[in-house]
């Protein structure tokens, strides 16, 4: 199975590498701008420390406590919500 440009597996590969990236930005009801174009993320990095709550592919909702500064996680996901989302510097890689 691909992602919806077929260029790339619709499972995060913990060696693969991202080809376009985006500033990470938070909103409860707006997915990434390039969410329609390229699918769910393979990472998001975090550049601030905090809590992430984020919404998958599949639309379930998780919260990811104590991200530490510098972290990158391997997640598809389509938005971050801002309530409850306290890190900061994110970048959404796809």
């Amino acid at each position: 199975m691909t992602d919806k440009v077929g260029q790339r597996p619709n499972r995060v590969n913990k060696h693969a590498s991202a080809v376009y990236a985006e500033v990470a930005a938070k909103s409860d009801t707006v997915d990434f701008v390039s969410y329609a174009a390229l699918g769910p993320t393979k990472f998001i990095y975090v550049g601030g420390t905090g809590h992430m709550v984020v919404v998958l592919d599949n639309d379930d909702t998780v919260l990811i406590s104590a991200i530490p500064v510098g972290t990158i996680i391997p997640i598809e996901a389509k938005r971050i919500h801002s309530t409850g989302t306290t890190a900061t510097l994110m970048v959404a890689m796809f």
